[in-house]
């Protein structure tokens, strides 16, 4: 654990070390968290009786119409609904929320397509563990095929991706920064196509392109891809994979203050908050009484550019970046291998047989990470016929990829209140917004509440009391609209979806 040397030389440090904050700033630096970011694998069953397939397929096309005319998710079973999703041929998708998605095709173009393919979300991988997350997932395809008699016969891969996060970098950038005949010098990669994505900054001078990610190899291609892109902006600004942030945090890689920036962020789903978020920090923590006299005026005037924004905050600490290294591998990555995966040994043999072949890549990924790190994107310098690893890159690749242990309560509870942040957030801007349709500018919270509940109830000569409160122990049930006619409905919709979130909360 250190303070960077970019805090150190920031305006601000003197006053860290004055309030003895250093404790918000330090972290453990150039580290790599290896990880399994996707898992999908393709299921065959044995189709011999094929009207027992087709009983299935009807039952899903009928609940797939009702999808369609409410435009929702239906209930399939108790552990999966049937979602308005689909992938490639694969229409009917049932959907465990947040754990894993099973993908059904209605017609096989041929008899080397599987009628199932599985994917494994992100949030299972990192909460359940590769292991109970792929055989959660196949346990409830085999349930559900089972009341069909039909069974999986085998499993095989279909995507992988192999990660690593890491705060080696502040940016992209730094990894691809090219002279000028483009190239980038060490870098190395025998995918002959690629695809960069830049944020455009406007300054004085012209704009700055920010690289923020980097593809090699094509969309289109089975076989493999690798991308290196700011994992912090994409958990942000897509808004999900909260759990990252703090699943960073506990590993030391970004610090307290990062954090708090990176959260402030997040609920509002945009990384230029980020600039804002140092400048609120500084509010709760600076003190020079000018200055947060200053940044309080600049805040509170809805006028204020990011620009001016980022301009005002220049003082503060750059926040970390995680920089996510991650190459994407698929069946015909493996295709050619069949025979030596199948000699493979495996580490855990209490799995269902189908699910052996996934498992012994998994848990041999070393041999596999080594050609990924050596052929498909590397760094290195060339003496002779000889490799010679740039130093951050030879520490990539000695990094122990055993994986972490996952720590659902630490991953869900951190979920949950995250996401109970989004909606809180969310509810105070509409009752805002409401407010102002009602020509009410200088009201408060709490009156503006109170405004806008009596403006749903039908019963417009009574008041309704603020949050319902209770008289005589009896909650006031006198409250009534068209607009709350699906209310309950809605809410347990939301439960379907959040119930994975919510579940471990309840047990513990």
């Amino acid at each position: 654990m250190s303070i960077p040397i970019e805090t150190m030389r920031s305006k601000f440090w003197n006053e860290i070390e004055q309030n003895n904050l250093q404790g918000l700033f330090d972290y453990s630096q150039k580290k790599f968290l290896p990880a399994i970011d996707n898992l999908y694998y393709s299921c065959f069953i044995n189709e011999q009786n094929y009207n027992q397939v087709e009983a299935l397929l009807e039952l899903l096309q009928t609940l797939k119409l009702k999808a369609n005319e409410t435009r929702e998710s239906v209930q399939y079973n108790d552990e999966v609904l049937l979602t308005l999703k689909s992938y490639s041929l694969y229409r009917y998708c049932l959907s465990n929320p947040d754990l894993y998605d099973i993908f059904i095709a209605e017609t096989l173009p041929n008899e080397n397509t599987p009628r199932i393919v599985i994917q494994i979300r992100a949030y299972a991988l990192w909460t359940l563990g590769i292991e109970e997350a792929a055989k959660m997932a196949y346990y409830s395809a085999e349930k559900i095929l089972a009341d069909y008699n039909l069974r999986i016969e085998k499993c095989r891969e279909n995507r992988i991706d192999f990660c690593y996060h890491t705060n080696f970098f502040k940016s992209p950038n730094k990894i691809f920064k090219q002279d000028k005949n483009g190239l980038v010098k060490n870098c190395h990669s025998n995918l002959n196509s690629g695809v960069i994505h830049a944020d455009l900054e406007q300054v004085d001078e012209g704009t700055i392109f920010h690289n923020n990610y980097l593809c090699f190899g094509s969309k289109q291609s089975n076989n493999l891809r690798a991308r290196v892109y700011d994992k912090i902006k994409e958990v942000v600004e897509l808004g999900y994979k909260d759990f990252f942030i703090n699943y960073w945090f506990k590993n030391k890689m970004i610090s307290g203050y990062d954090k708090y920036c990176i959260e402030y962020a997040f609920i509002r789903k945009n990384c230029q908050y980020i600039e804002e978020a140092k400048l609120k920090f500084y509010l709760e923590n600076g003190t020079n009484t000018e200055l947060k006299a200053k940044i309080k005026e600049a805040l509170d005037n809805p006028r204020t550019t990011f620009k001016e924004k980022k301009t005002l905050a220049s003082f503060m600490p750059p926040v970390t970046r995680i920089i996510n290294i991650e190459y994407e591998t698929k069946r015909k990555f493996y295709y050619y291998s069949d025979e030596f995966i199948n000699n493979l040994s495996l580490l855990e043999l209490n799995l269902p047989h189908p699910l052996k072949r996934i498992f012994k890549i998994l848990d041999n990924k070393k041999i596999f990470l080594d050609y990924l790190t050596r052929s498909t994107l590397a760094f290195y310098k060339k003496d002779g016929d000889e490799k010679k690893y740039l130093p951050w890159w030879e520490r990539l690749r000695n990094t122990k990829v055993s994986g972490l242990k996952a720590d659902e309560k630490l991953v869900r509870e951190y979920s949950f209140l995250m996401s109970r942040k989004i909606i809180q957030r969310k509810i105070i801007n509409a009752v805002g917004t409401a407010a102002v349709y009602d020509d009410n500018l200088e009201t408060t919270f709490v009156k503006d509440v109170s405004d806008w509940l009596s403006n749903i109830n039908d019963n417009m000569h009574q008041k309704v009391k603020l949050f319902f409160l209770k008289s005589n122990g009896q909650e006031d049930h006198d409250f009534s609209s068209p607009l709350l006619t699906d209310y309950l409905e809605h809410k347990r919709k939301v439960e379907q979806r959040v119930k994975n979130r919510k579940r471990k909360r309840v047990e513990t």
